[in-house]
């Protein structure tokens, strides 16, 4: 039988098993645009406890998490498919509120065209894509009430994860056939492009011009600078989105998301001296979570709720095995406090009407939440700034979450900022 038919007759059967079930989609319950890389299916292995990690994901007040959905885990043998970690998984995050963005990604070697590979072994060697097809139509449809966004492939622009070498025409063609066959099963999923790091917007545009810019929705970009701080290299921030939209100007507008950033507090292949601290990662991540948002991103998750053997990238600290979840780290109480004063809101402006007193360096940015604006500042040098306000009083809440008050003198706040951001909340007028 030809590839293309069975791929017909595969959609043509789920599609009719599917209108078996009850058509409900998958429930969108937290209003938080900020999430965590979380691989409780991929990574930690013990299905007796993922319901540990769950609740400490949960607990963190996160709207988003990143699961893999590895081909080489699902499907080892052509035909023969497991399922039960990804279905406790599903159950466990969706069961919490959380969205999860489904990463489609690498193959067992018995569906590529690289003969030194393990059949049943993972592989970073392109996928036949009709048979990607075929896959991704499994996964979607299985899981299409409870999940509606799916990335094909985890950054197919970078070396380690795309062999012999990233090659963006057969990503454009992997990208061409796999669109519609999701869009065929589930007409309510997102599609996200792979997550491009490192950034080059080269690639988007090939990809676009070789006719796969209609076959994702949204932009995805893992902007890493580390060592760097935030503020320190273009791709965070305003820098990067404007290289996207260089593209996107003849392309056509999509909306920009970052489903991966970090900084490690331990040292890294990117960081062989470790120079960030712990202090230092979580004062980074919130920096860089603000200036992506007020950059026009849509959704911004951390890289990763926990550390693996050789990095330190996580909110909570390896602790000797992949099952403790008893050590979190300042950066774990910095994502709670993100989440807590900035889920749901949006960007307004930058407050370009801050008076700076002594120091420098001082970033300041004001969101709308609810019926009350809120300003987070922070300075890289120790600073005095006074803020004009039209308000007796306002709420201050620090990095990680202590709260205190302060009183307008002659119209206006004086603050104290430095590396370490606060939230200036009052009501809106």
């Amino acid at each position: 039988m030809p590839r293309k038919f069975a791929i017909l007759v595969l959609l043509l059967v789920i599609f009719i098993s599917s209108s078996l079930s009850p058509s409900s989609q998958a429930q969108i319950l937290r209003e938080s645009e900020f999430g965590v890389n979380s691989h409780i299916a991929s990574r930690y292995g013990n299905y007796d406890v993922m319901n540990w990690p769950a609740d400490v994901i949960a607990g963190s007040g996160a709207g988003w998490v990143r699961e893999d959905f590895h081909w080489f885990w699902i499907e080892p043998q052509q035909g023969n498919f497991q399922w039960e970690y990804y279905d406790r998984m599903v159950d466990l995050l969706v069961g919490r509120g959380l969205n999860i963005i489904g990463v489609l990604g690498h193959p067992p070697g018995w569906a590529t065209y690289e003969p030194g590979d393990d059949p049943s072994g993972p592989s970073f060697y392109a996928p036949d894509p009709q048979r990607f097809a075929e896959f991704a139509a499994q996964v979607v449809m299985r899981y299409r009430h409870r999940i509606v966004h799916w990335e094909i492939w985890n950054e197919p622009d970078n070396p380690q994860f795309w062999l012999p070498h990233p090659d963006p025409i057969a990503y454009a063609e992997l990208l061409s056939t796999v669109y519609p066959v999701i869009s065929a099963v589930a007409p309510e999923s997102n599609v996200l492009i792979g997550g491009l790091n490192p950034f080059d917007s080269s690639f988007l545009q090939t990809v676009a011009e070789h006719g796969a810019w209609w076959a994702f929705d949204i932009i995805n970009i893992h902007p890493y600078v580390d060592p760097a701080t935030p503020e320190a290299q273009g791709e965070i921030g305003m820098a990067s989105i404007k290289s996207i939209e260089r593209v996107t100007s003849w392309a056509g507008g999509k909306p920009i998301w970052v489903t991966e950033y970090g900084w490690s507090s331990l040292p890294t292949d990117r960081d062989p001296a470790g120079q960030a601290s712990e202090e230092d990662q979580a004062n980074y991540m919130v920096r860089a979570a603000v200036l992506l948002r007020a950059a026009g991103v849509w959704r911004v998750l951390w890289y990763s709720i926990k550390d693996e053997v050789h990095n330190g990238y996580g909110l909570m600290r390896f602790a000797g095995n992949y099952d403790d979840y008893s050590q979190p780290r300042p950066a774990y109480t910095a994502f709670v406090t993100l989440n807590r004063q900035l889920g749901g809101a949006t960007f307004e402006r930058p407050l370009d009407e801050v008076r700076l007193v002594s120091g420098g360096g001082v970033y300041a940015y004001r969101f709308l939440q609810d019926n009350e604006t809120v300003d987070v500042i922070w300075a890289l040098e120790p600073s005095v700034i006074d803020v004009p306000t039209g308000h007796a009083q306002a709420n201050v809440h620090n990095r990680n979450g202590n709260r205190w008050q302060v009183t307008a003198e002659q119209g206006v706040f004086r603050l104290y900022p430095n590396e370490s951001p606060i939230y200036v909340r009052r009501p809106r007028k």
